[in-house]
């Protein structure tokens, strides 16, 4: 696709979808205390009352209080500096995906999910577990049995790799057969190949222990569906 067609594409998209901007991390960090940063992140709350719609809290709802910690305080290690204010403009199709539930507010995401659990980093399942919950499931679902519109597959695929071919895939964004996947390949590149070695293989051991059904996908029993 021609850099022409994309651009025209993604000018259709904010027409019809919408706008957002986004804060500098550091400039929203500062108007934040560190309880409403962890009710945003991890519950999906903004200061208002509303619900986040497109940063995955559904994801960061399994942050451990030690792992939140670390990001609240890189971000606020970092200098303020003047950027974009944060704006959330939807149009005519965004509005539409919101009341037919394409879009969902991440708090009703997190109610469907169970409390969190701390992680036993000493067991490379559990680890993996929390490595795939808090990393995966923003594309591949909070179930991590794809996109309900296909955009992603189920991760039990994880059986097609062996461990060398999915260290390969993590690290460079080289699929099976040499392919270049239109998505996972750059973020593997610019999200895992920054995992250790000793995350890549636990990642890949709770994947292929959920795939042969032997754990489940998340650490306890599921929460109630809201009435």
């Amino acid at each position: 696709m021609g850099t022409h067609v994309k651009k025209l594409l993604r000018g259709l998209g904010i027409a019809l979808i919408g706008l957002m901007g986004l804060a500098v991390l550091a400039l929203a960090a500062a108007t934040h205390t560190d309880a409403e940063l962890e009710r945003v992140i991890r519950q999906g709350v903004r200061k208002d009352g509303t619900s986040t719609m497109i940063m995955p809290s559904s994801m960061f709802h399994w942050l451990t209080d030690e792992d939140l910690g670390r990001v609240i305080g890189y971000v606020r290690s970092q200098p303020v500096t003047d950027g974009p204010e944060t704006d959330v403009r939807l149009r005519p199709v965004a509005r539409l995906f919101v009341l037919s539930g394409v879009f969902r507010p991440q708090v009703s995401m997190i109610e469907e999910l169970p409390p969190r659990a701390e992680p036993d980093r000493a067991d490379p399942v559990s680890w993996g577990r929390y490595l795939a919950l808090t990393a995966c499931t923003e594309c591949h679902g909070n179930d991590l049995t794809g996109a309900e519109d296909g955009s992603s597959p189920d991760l039990a695929q994880v059986l097609a790799y062996d461990q060398d071919a999915f260290d390969h895939f993590m690290s460079t964004g080289e699929a099976l057969g040499g392919r270049n996947l239109e998505l996972m390949s750059e973020v593997a590149r610019s999200r895992f190949s920054f995992f250790t070695d000793d995350e890549v293989d636990a990642l890949y051991s709770f994947l292929r222990a959920r795939a042969q059904g032997d754990v489940e996908t998340w650490p306890g029993p599921r929460a109630p569906t809201p009435p």
